[in-house]
């Protein structure tokens, strides 16, 4: 209503009769809203349906392509296709493909493909993120919020120390012992052991909120 008054927008709702209804429709109706949970249940509706656009909001609901909701999403035809989210990445970056495989089918090839290119340490890779950065940035608009909420005011940070538990401590020693053996023969980078440290700090963290 206030940036395109003159589009119509029809919500796909209804029992399945009256949202086939709509879609028969199509051709009358500018903008179609629906949502991911309807998509799983009207995939088979979208089957003779040809969309100019097809863009998903929050599209980390599509973040895991073995999904019934990512497949049903990936089913619909569009000429163009844009995905908008907040967070691309937020456990691993196969999120990443699944998110592009919409947008681009096949611009990554094979989810196997990918995973044996991109996703096979275990540890943050600088190459990875380099060749990951190179390929996706043409294809991604990047907002932040001092660019859209200019009244909002500079992020304030607070540092608090927080001491182990006795637990804690003694988890950490050994995991560190340990450490330092595999540095010394070669198993490990230092690199490497500073990252595992780092996880188990988290790990204790998790422990100390248990509690």
């Amino acid at each position: 209503e206030k940036f395109t008054p003159e589009l119509t927008v029809q919500p796909l709702i209804g029992i399945p009769a009256q949202r086939q209804a709509i879609l028969n429709d199509i051709n009358n109706i500018d903008i179609l809203l629906t949502t991911y949970s309807m998509i799983r249940r009207d995939v088979d509706l979208y089957n003779d349906v040809e969309f100019e656009y097809c863009i998903l909001d929050e599209s980390q609901h599509v973040k895991n392509p073995m999904s019934i909701g990512a497949k049903g999403v990936k089913c619909i035809r569009a000429k163009k296709r844009i995905a908008m989210t907040g967070t691309p990445i937020e456990n691993n970056i196969v999120e990443l493909w699944s998110v592009f495989d919409f947008i681009m089918p096949g611009f990554f090839g094979s989810l196997n493909k990918f995973n044996k290119r991109f996703n096979h340490n275990e540890f943050d890779d600088p190459e990875v993120t380099r060749a990951l950065r190179t390929m996706t940035t043409p294809f991604i608009i990047r907002r932040v919020k001092s660019e859209v909420l200019e009244e909002l005011p500079d992020k304030i940070i607070t540092k608090m120390d927080c001491d182990l538990t006795k637990e804690q401590k003694e988890l950490y020693m050994a995991y560190l012992t340990d450490a330092r053996k595999q540095i010394e023969t070669n198993m490990l980078s230092s690199r490497n052991v500073c990252r595992r440290l780092q996880r188990r700090q988290w790990k204790n963290r998790i422990i100390q909120r248990d509690r």
